[in-house]
């Protein structure tokens, strides 16, 4: 994306462009965001503060991450600086920076996407978010409530219970 989003930014600025990718088109992406263009994240994620449910995370709860336990040792520096800049008054710092940028996330993909004649490969009615209790779904609910009311905004919820569906172990 930061390729893509340089080589767009210096063609509008008159200059010409070639983005050279070492595979296929699109195959050299994180596969982090899902395909998911998303407006409703109106405050960073921030790693959580307790050990013990990072370590949940870590080992596949909520598939939160997907962690590739080799490359661990060199990627134990960044996550350190993510775990501190995800406590109080860093976080607090980076949140109103962070709320502008989501707010031109989607008009700013609905250009590109028109420029580039797209418009029948996106979906623009949301996305599941699956909770596996009513505790969790309430949860959930309070959160998007407490975002509307601080940031005007937060995503459209409907809500239907999936009768028949389990858990996996």
């Amino acid at each position: 994306m930061v390729g893509i989003c340089t080589a767009l930014a210096l063609q509008e600025r008159g200059h010409d462009c070639v983005v050279v990718d070492r595979r296929p088109p699109g195959s050299e992406t994180s596969y982090g965001n899902a395909g998911i263009i998303q407006a409703e994240a109106v405050e960073p994620y921030a790693l959580p503060s307790n050990p013990l449910v990072m370590l949940r995370m870590a080992l596949g709860w909520k598939n939160a991450v997907a962690l590739h336990w080799p490359s661990l040792p060199r990627q134990l520096p960044a996550l350190y600086s993510y775990w501190r800049s995800s406590a109080g008054t860093p976080l607090r710092k980076v949140i109103p920076v962070w709320h502008r940028l989501i707010l031109e996330a989607v008009p700013r993909h609905e250009a590109l996407i028109r420029a580039a004649g797209a418009g029948d490969l996106i979906r623009t009615r949301g996305y599941w978010e699956v909770h596996a209790t009513g505790a969790g779904l309430a949860t959930a609910l309070l959160d998007a409530e407490r975002r509307k009311r601080q940031y005007g905004r937060a995503p459209r919820t409907r809500l239907r219970r999936r009768h028949g569906c389990r858990r996996r172990p």
